[in-house]
């Protein structure tokens, strides 16, 4: 959403950063984040995300699932709580 012209004025993730959330994918461009590939009409964008607070240390680097279940991506992300 952050990166997405469409969405510029949404300020959830804005919201889940000013109360100390973190999701991982912070400084990651978007060809490596994306969770809903494009499929024509709209560009790759990044829709799915996982928001952790009580960690201990900074999470890795969310791991996006390749599938066809789905439009979305699943993304999984390993953190110590």
């Amino acid at each position: 959403m952050g990166d997405q012209i469409d969405f510029a004025s949404e300020k959830i993730l804005q919201t889940f950063e000013e109360n100390g959330f973190i999701s991982g994918f912070e400084n990651i461009p978007l060809s490596e984040r994306v969770t809903h590939p494009s499929k024509g009409r709209y560009p790759d964008a990044t829709f799915d995300y996982i928001f952790v607070k009580s960690s201990k240390e900074e999470p890795l680097k969310p791991l996006i699932l390749k599938t066809q279940v789905s439009d979305h991506l699943p993304i999984t992300l390993k953190t110590t709580l």
